[in-house]
């Protein structure tokens, strides 16, 4: 069985190749926006690695959801902290927002009063 990118054409391979070197201008231009707000975003990467992280606890927690109060705290937390920047955690990459809803979740640098 050979690979996918075997059975493309030419004009599909090139088309691959374009989206990805867009894919990593964007990516750039996010890090290099990040550098200019005083700290680098973990690498896409270990982004991914979080995100798949963070959906097995909450699949694992049974879908457990914070309640309003704990939420509140974490996401006033999270303003005070010098690694929030325009909605996110420097340190993970997750849109605050969304993280401090899920129970199963922790602040990666224990800021959460609750652990």
């Amino acid at each position: 069985m050979g690979c996918n990118g075997c059975n493309k054409t030419e004009e599909e391979k090139q088309a691959e190749r374009e989206r990805v070197a867009r894919l990593q201008r964007e990516y750039d231009a996010e890090v290099e926006e990040a550098k200019v707000l005083g700290k680098p975003m973990p690498h896409l990467g270990r982004q991914v690695f979080n995100v798949a992280k963070s959906a097995t606890k909450f699949v694992a927690s049974g879908f457990e959801m914070s309640d309003k109060e704990t939420r509140d705290d974490r996401l006033n937390s999270c303003l005070r902290c010098d690694s929030f920047e325009a909605g996110r955690c420097l340190e993970c990459g997750c849109f605050v927002a969304l993280k401090t809803q899920s129970l199963a979740e922790e602040c990666p640098l224990g800021n959460w009063s609750e652990q």
